[in-house]
């Protein structure tokens, strides 16, 4: 984000001043004010658009991942393999693996 200086802000109110009358110089602040204000809007759409897209990505490889653990896990389990090994193969805890055993 662009913050503008005071000494900036001090200049160009001086520049209006000088070429404008004060109403068309209000006009004129107005007007940039306005734009700037809405360029700031749609970059905090933007930036929150981002930052919601990455935060969904992060928690679908999450789910994906327990899913796939969950289905190697089904899958070993059916093969009569030791639930520890299990457990060690996959990284979910005993207690999950009794629970898809149990389901």
């Amino acid at each position: 984000m662009t913050f503008i200086d005071q000494n900036d802000k001090i200049a160009l109110e001086k520049l209006l001043i000088q070429n404008f009358n004060q109403e068309k110089g209000e006009e004129i602040m107005g007007s940039v004010a306005e734009q700037l204000l809405d360029e700031g809007f749609q970059k905090g759409i933007q930036d929150g658009i981002q930052i919601g897209e990455a935060k969904g990505e992060a928690r679908g490889e999450a789910v994906g991942k327990v899913k796939g653990k969950t289905e190697v896990a089904r899958n070993l389990l059916s093969q009569n393999i030791d639930i520890k090994t299990i457990s060690a193969a996959t990284g979910l805890s005993i207690a999950d693996i009794k629970k898809l055993e149990n389901a």
